[in-house]
């Protein structure tokens, strides 16, 4: 029995050692290669519990077989610094628990901008009731399905605010709305490293970005220009040459502008004060550089807690995994808070930032 114990024990060990393993280069390689982003996706909160697990029943193991040998010591001490490391991490980089609880909300001019992936959403009110309870100043919702009738959204959210929907991208803003732009990024298909035998068809997901030039004087003191993102969920897609595609086609971009201070056509978007968006891809990824060189994540600026915003409801799992909905703050801005809020509805969380002058 004791040796089955131990043989226990060794497995529990060398099976932390496993999980951690992935996880880690997952962080540290990050999405640069194909390879390596779905070890990048590894979500922290089953990693470090499952790790925290196997750790223990490796002790429980090895206490109750009695048995020692030279070599126990070094993998118990290894792989319990290796869990302790791995806990704080998350702790303190994901989570940012130091902080403790979320900034209050400024008292002085802010602008405040909720954005919401809203597939899967059946009825008007689902809508209306979780974004009018957050007062913003500025709401972005994507992907508005056809079962929740978009046609009474203008009458839903009451003349308060101004109804805007291009390309599958809803504005509801309380400050004018100065101009706006829209491109469909035209990722049919897979990259060609990521294509097999058996080619997949063209997706009917391209992926499309958005930028909005908002008269926010009274705000924050001057306009400011709001990026909209929304990137195919497809997995098997490079992150990297996705998110460098991406930045390409906003760099190149000469499309009609919209709006009463729409001008003529020139090349690419304005520069951004916000970037926001379903990226499908985890908060602190490497390809998230491409495209907000510079800019600092809100939810690293003002947010604390668990911020997972993806699944919310559906997929099997209890609790959102992965925080793929995040805003990025050019130099002038500062997020003074930054929320994910859980709406009730959804697969997707919603993300809220008060932002002022830097």
């Amino acid at each position: 029995m004791g040796r089955l114990l131990r043989v226990a024990s060794i497995v529990s060990f060398l099976s932390c050692v496993l999980v951690l393993s992935g996880w880690t280069i997952g962080k540290i390689v990050s999405d640069r290669w194909v390879w390596s982003q779905y070890l990048s996706w590894l979500p922290s909160v089953l990693v470090v519990p499952l790790a925290a697990l196997l750790w223990l029943q490796g002790l429980a193991s090895l206490k109750l077989s009695g048995r020692r040998v030279r070599g126990d010591r070094v993998l118990r001490v290894g792989v319990e610094v290796w869990v302790l490391l791995a806990a704080a991490y998350w702790g303190l980089v994901e989570c940012r628990v130091y902080r403790i609880s979320n900034p209050a909300r400024p008292t002085g001019p802010h602008l405040r901008v909720l954005n919401w992936n809203v597939s899967a959403i059946l009825k008007m009110e689902q809508i209306t009731v979780p974004v009018l309870a957050q007062r913003p100043d500025v709401a972005i919702l994507v992907n508005p399905n056809s079962y929740a009738g978009w046609s009474q959204a203008p009458a839903a959210f009451g003349p308060e605010y101004h109804y805007t929907n291009v390309g599958g991208i809803v504005v509801l803003t309380r400050v004018p709305l100065l101009r706006c732009g829209l491109a469909w990024l035209g990722m049919e298909g897979l990259a060609p490293e990521t294509e097999g035998a058996d080619k997949r068809k063209a997706r009917a997901d391209p992926g499309r970005a958005m930028f909005i030039e908002l008269d926010t004087t009274a705000q924050v003191g001057r306009t400011s220009i709001v990026w909209v993102i929304d990137l195919p969920s497809e997995p098997d897609l490079s992150r990297k040459q996705l998110v460098s595609r991406t930045a390409e086609k906003i760099r190149t971009w000469s499309g009609r502008e919209m709006g009463p201070g729409a001008v003529e056509p020139t090349r690419g978007f304005p520069a951004a004060d916000l970037i926001m968006g379903d990226f499908n891809i985890p908060r602190g990824s490497a390809s998230l550089s491409l495209i907000a060189p510079g800019m600092q994540n809100a939810f690293d600026e003002a947010g604390t807690g668990y911020g997972a915003t993806w699944p919310r409801h559906g997929y099997r799992t209890p609790i959102p995994l992965l925080q793929i909905d995040q805003t990025f703050v050019g130099a002038r801005l500062r997020t003074a808070r930054y929320e994910v809020v859980e709406p009730g509805f959804g697969y997707h969380r919603m993300q809220v930032g008060d932002y002022v002058a830097r």
